[in-house]
């Protein structure tokens, strides 16, 4: 056999496993990406989310700004020809007195931390995973194909509450209002009323939902 060919097979063969190695330790090196951005909330009456899988946490801020964090993390069937996590945007889009958030990408998992003004409005749209909002006290509309969601808030401040869940339990606590629900073999649906002017609808297709009124 030509030496010299053996060698530079050998030598070719070393380099590709090299390359590959290198390129693996780099994709395993990368697992996650934070991003974080406040937007001034002055004119903004309505927050609107909507992310593929992961979890949404909502609470009120401090100030009279919306402060965004989301920490994007691959999936565990991520593989080496997968767009890389350091390539995702925040895509934040304004119109009017409304703000769209959503990342550039939805082949990840996502935690979204949120603090906003607690008048405003929310809307949000969640593929897999869990909600949380705690004391906002503007109109709420949350969508979950399968997962779970969580709403605390203050009574007053609401009008009508709906819940329905395709799969699962809706339940509304308060010592206030007029809680009716109508469970099913597998489905629940949930209403109250009360003395406020703001709106609450809240579905899941699988799993539960469960709003606290003080």
């Amino acid at each position: 056999m030509n030496m010299h060919l053996t060698t530079t097979r050998v030598l070719a063969g070393l380099t590709l496993a090299c390359g590959i190695t290198v390129a693996a330790n780099a994709a395993e090196s990368i697992h996650h990406k934070e991003i974080e951005q406040v937007i001034e909330a002055a004119d903004l009456n309505v927050l609107s989310l909507d992310a593929s899988v992961g979890s949404i946490k909502i609470k009120p801020s401090s100030d009279q700004q919306i402060h965004i964090y989301v920490k994007v993390t691959e999936k565990e069937d991520w593989s080496l020809f997968s767009d890389s996590v350091e390539d995702v945007e925040l895509k934040a889009k304004r119109h009017g007195d409304k703000l769209s958030l959503r990342l550039t990408d939805d082949d990840f998992g996502e935690e979204w931390i949120i603090e906003l003004p607690k008048q405003t409005q929310l809307a949000i749209d969640l593929g897999v995973g869990s909600v949380n909002v705690t004391d906002i006290t503007a109109s709420i509309n949350i969508d979950v194909g399968v997962g779970e969601i969580r709403v605390d808030s203050q009574a007053k401040y609401y009008a009508t509450i709906e819940l329905d869940s395709g799969v699962g339990a809706a339940r509304i606590s308060s010592n206030i209002g007029q809680v009716k629900s109508h469970r099913a073999m597998i489905s629940e649906t949930a209403t109250w009323s009360g003395p406020g002017q703001y709106k609450m609808q809240i579905d899941v297709g699988v799993g539960d939902v469960s709003v606290r009124l003080d």
